[in-house]
This record gives structure tokens, sequence and C-alpha cells, in this order.
């Protein structure tokens, strides 16, 4: 299978993920300022737990001959960070998660708008969705700025639905259908 490759402005670009990303995903995992509002990276971040996070997607890929993560890149190629689609099961299913985030050196230049603006094209014509959704902290105003841009509508709150940092947050459900995004075009 070939790379797929989906351009974002200045040279980046969303790609396979690969072996060579541990240390990248370690090093930038390992802030609590990334992870605080990520429901499922384990905090310390190893290198044991990029290794196992690199070999499921790389497993899933071959396994299905198509692309549901990538690692957002920088134009020399170096790992930014991540985006793609959680639990999904191809065939079963033509709704999915979506779920993301970037190193912090990288935040508010707009990357991750612009990788999401990439990703939800793919995801309903080269998967074939019929709705993205995504989940945001009720504190991460920022993630729910990206799913806004994007034309992401927010559908409700789950009230103190998740234990994070020894407290309970809300959860902002967001949901995209595939005739809203078309009819934005």
């Amino acid at each position: 299978m070939s790379e797929t490759r989906l351009e974002l402005p200045n040279g980046r670009w969303l790609g396979s993920v690969r072996q060579a990303d541990g240390p990248a995903l370690v090093a930038y995992l390992n802030n609590r300022e990334v992870t605080r509002y990520t429901g499922s990276l384990p905090y310390p971040y190893t290198a044991a737990d990029a290794q196992r996070w690199i070999d499921e997607r790389q497993r899933w890929t071959l396994g299905e001959d198509q692309e549901i993560f990538f690692a957002i890149r920088q134009p020399g190629g170096e790992l930014m960070g991540t985006i793609g689609l959680n639990e999904f099961e191809a065939g079963r299913t033509r709704v999915a998660e979506v779920g993301y985030w970037l190193g912090q050196p990288f935040w508010g230049q707009g990357i991750m708008s612009q990788a999401l603006g990439a990703f939800v094209p793919y995801a309903f014509q080269a998967l074939g969705l019929h709705k993205l959704f995504a989940k945001v902290f009720d504190p991460n105003a920022a993630s729910s700025r990206v799913l806004e841009k994007n034309g992401f509508r927010l559908e409700g709150v789950l009230r103190e639905q998740v234990w994070k940092h020894e407290r309970y947050l809300d959860d902002r459900l967001y949901g995209l259908l595939r005739a809203e995004w078309e009819a934005a075009r």
C-alpha cells in the first residue's frame, strides 16, 4: 500500500505513522499540557506506549488497506501531532469519532484547524462515512474552536462525565453529518 498524503498549507502534510515517530511521540506526550484534555493517553507516556500505539496503527492500516490515523508532519517530515479515527470498524459503521492532539510548540498557529480541514473530506469521501463526532472536555476551548471552524455543531453536553485530574469534567459532544459538510462546500 502506498502512503496516503493529505497536503496542508506551508509545506505541512498528513501522512502515515512511522516507526521513527516513537521518540517524538514520547517527547510531546510527556507534557501534561498536551495530555490534560485527552481521554485515553497515559501519563507519563513511555517508549513502550509509543511502540504499542504505532504497531496498532500500522497493523490496522495493513489489514484494511486504508489509513484512518495520520501523523501531522512538518515540511521536513518531523512529527508534530496526530489526527484520526478512534475505534473505527471498517464496513460495520459509518459513524466514527475523530481524535487529535498537537505538540505544544505548534499551538496557536492554526495547524490543527488545517489538519482537521484536510481530514474531514478524506473521512467522508475516501472512507464513506456518514457522520464524524468528537468529544471535548469542557475547559478545552481551543479544541471546540477547531471543531466549530470545520463545521462541527455542538450536539450536547454530558455533565460531569469524565473523572480527570481529581475532578469531574463536562464532555462536550460535537458532530458533523456528511450532508452538512457537502452543503457547506
